[in-house]
């Protein structure tokens, strides 16, 4: 269902412009796909905080070890290889 809104003219005059008389349609879908989309897209930015979290532990872990590992204060000889 179309929605109308104030829409600002710019006050160049760089192109010609559409008449729009101070007004935008805008298509805004049924309030049932919204919703799925807004739960969707939460999902979406849960995930993203969630692996924003783990990249700064799995940084905080590296700049902990690494030197360690290059000092030889790590001894890594016997653990293996994955």
């Amino acid at each position: 269902m179309p929605t109308t809104v104030p829409f600002p003219r710019p006050s160049g005059k760089s192109r010609p412009e559409p008449q729009l008389n101070g007004y935008l349609e805008l298509l805004t879908p049924p309030a049932a796909l919204l919703t799925k989309f807004c739960e969707a897209a939460d999902t979406f930015e849960r995930q993203v905080a969630t692996l924003q979290r783990q990249v700064q532990t799995l940084r905080r872990t590296r700049d902990l070890l690494l030197p360690r590992l290059l000092s030889g204060q790590i001894d890594v000889e016997g653990m293996g290889h994955a």
